[in-house]
């Protein structure tokens, strides 16, 4: 299948920026390695596309133990933000506390 510009997910052979790729870690998976970037890209969006973060404002950040809550969690804290909450469950609690949230539920 060709897209009119030739170009899209489907294509065998991609043009980029020697700036926008890094090699993947030896000790992850391929599928890992495109979770990580999905995840990543995703919590930045959410804080500072959609949720117009500020440093000094406060987060609560629902599934603080979730791939994306837990670089929510770590973006928010090194972008300044003043008190970060989060849920999790019990078992969980104590990562969430390591990754920057202040109060976890």
């Amino acid at each position: 299948m060709k897209f009119k510009t030739g170009q899209g997910s489907l294509s065998q052979y991609l043009k980029l920026p020697t700036n926008c790729i890094v090699k993947k870690p030896d000790n992850i998976s391929t599928e890992e390695a495109a979770g990580v970037t999905c995840a990543g890209i995703t919590a930045y969006q959410t804080l500072m596309t959609e949720g117009n973060f500020k440093e000094g404002q406060s987060v609560f950040v629902i599934g603080g133990s979730s791939s994306l809550g837990a670089y929510v969690i770590q973006m928010a804290k090194s972008m300044g933000a003043s008190r970060i909450g989060a849920s999790a469950s019990g078992k969980n609690e104590d990562a969430v506390r390591k990754l920057g949230a202040d109060d976890v539920s």
